[in-house]
C-alpha cells in the first residue's frame, strides 16, 4: 500500500474513532438529563469455553450506524472491553461526567491489540480433546498409512471431539471409543495406543491391518473393556499385554494369522465375558489362567491347533463353547 492510500485510511479511521466518541459521550449526558428516557444501548455478550468475552456495542438508531462503523465498534469491544469497564467505573465516581483518561486507554489499547480498524478480526477456539489422546490419534492417523475414507482425521493437530472424527467417541474432552470396522484399512496400531487413559472400547475388526505384523504390545489397558481386532493379518501370539487390562470384558481375535502357544495372560482379568480366539493357529495346551476367567460365558477356540487337556475349562460358567 502506498504512503497517501495509508494515511488516507489514517484519517478516516481516526474521523471515525473521534466522531464516534463524541456520539457517545453525547449520548451519555443526554440520558443523564433526562434518566427516563429508554435506553439506546444494548450489550451483547457471548462467552466461548475460554470465558472470554466478545461484546458488540450497538448505537442501532444512530445515523452514523454504517457497516463500517460496526465493523469498528465490534472490533472495539472485542479487544477492549475492560477499558470500557474502566469508562463505566470513572463516569460513576466524577458524577456522570465522560472520562477522557479512559477513553485514551479505550483508543490505546484498540490500536495495541488489533492493528488496523478494519483488519478481519481473528478468533481463537479452544480445543476440546485431550492432548494426548490427540497425538495418539495423529500416530494411528499415521501408522494407518493415512487412509482417506477417515473423515476428518489428520496427520498433525485437529480435534477429534469438537469436530467429530469418524468412528471417535468422547467424554468430555476423553477419547472413550475408537470404532473403524470394514474400512479397508491397512497399515498397524500406533505405537503410543497405551497411554490413552479413558478408551473403553477398541474396534478395528474386519480391516486389513497387520501386515503379517504382530499385534502391537502397547495396547490400551487402563479403562479398556471391549478389544476386538478380529478379521486382520496379525500374526504373533497373543499379546501377553492383554493381561494389564483388570476391566477388560469382551477379546475377540478370530480370523488372524496367530501362532504358537498362549502364555497365561487371563488371572488377572475377572470380568472377561467373552472370548473368541477362534481360526487362528495357536497350539499347545490350554493356559491353566482360564480357571481364573469367572465370569467367562462364550469361550470360541475352534480352528486352531490345540492339543491336550481341556481340564482349565471344567469349572468355567460356559453357555456358549
Amino acid at each position: 500500500m502506498s504512503s497517501s492510500s495509508s494515511s488516507s485510511s489514517d484519517g478516516m479511521e481516526g474521523d471515525m474513532i473521534g466522531a464516534f466518541q463524541a456520539e457517545y459521550e453525547e449520548a451519555m449526558l443526554n440520558e443523564e438529563a433526562e434518566p427516563r428516557r429508554p435506553r439506546r444501548r444494548r450489550e451483547f455478550i457471548r462467552r466461548d469455553r475460554l470465558g472470554a468475552h466478545d461484546r458488540l456495542f450497538e448505537m442501532s438508531d444512530s445515523p452514523m450506524y454504517t457497516q463500517l462503523q460496526h465493523d469498528l465498534i465490534e472490533h472495539v469491544w472485542a479487544n477492549a472491553y475492560i477499558a470500557v469497564d474502566m469508562v463505566g467505573r470513572a463516569r460513576s465516581r466524577r458524577g456522570g461526567a465522560m472520562a477522557g483518561g479512559a477513553w485514551a486507554w479505550l483508543l490505546l489499547l484498540c490500536c495495541c491489540g488489533g492493528g488496523s480498524w478494519t483488519q478481519q478480526r481473528q478468533i481463537f477456539a479452544a480445543a476440546t480433546t485431550d492432548a494426548n489422546d490427540l497425538t495418539v490419534l495423529n500416530a494411528l492417523f499415521t501408522s494407518m498409512n493415512s487412509p482417506g475414507q477417515l473423515r476428518g482425521w489428520q496427520v498433525n493437530g485437529g480435534d477429534p471431539c469438537g469436530e467429530s472424527w469418524q468412528g471417535i467417541t468422547c467424554s468430555g474432552s476423553a477419547v472413550t471409543a475408537i470404532k473403524l470396522p470394514s474400512l479397508g484399512l491397512s497399515g498397524t496400531l500406533a505405537y503410543n495406543m497405551n497411554t490413552m487413559g479413558s478408551l473403553v472400547e477398541l474396534d478395528m475388526s474386519q480391516n486389513n491391518l497387520g501386515g503379517g505384523q504382530q499385534i502391537p504390545y502397547n495396547l490400551p489397558n487402563k479403562k479398556l473393556q471391549r478389544l476386538n481386532l478380529a478379521g486382520n493379518q496379525f500374526t504373533g501370539n497373543v499379546p501377553y499385554s492383554i493381561s494389564t487390562m483388570p476391566k477388560l470384558q469382551y477379546l475377540n481375535i478370530n480370523h488372524n494369522q496367530l501362532q504358537g502357544n498362549m502364555t497365561d495372560i487371563f488371572p488377572n482379568l475377572p470380568s472377561l465375558t467373552t472370548v473368541d480366539l477362534s481360526f487362528n493357529s495357536l497350539t499347545g495346551d490350554l493356559p491353566q489362567s482360564f480357571t481364573s476367567l469367572t465370569s467367562l460365558k462364550t469361550l470360541y477356540l475352534q480352528n486352531n491347533q490345540f492339543t491336550g487337556s481341556i481340564n482349565a475349562l471344567a469349572n468355567l460358567p460356559l453357555s456358549d463353547l
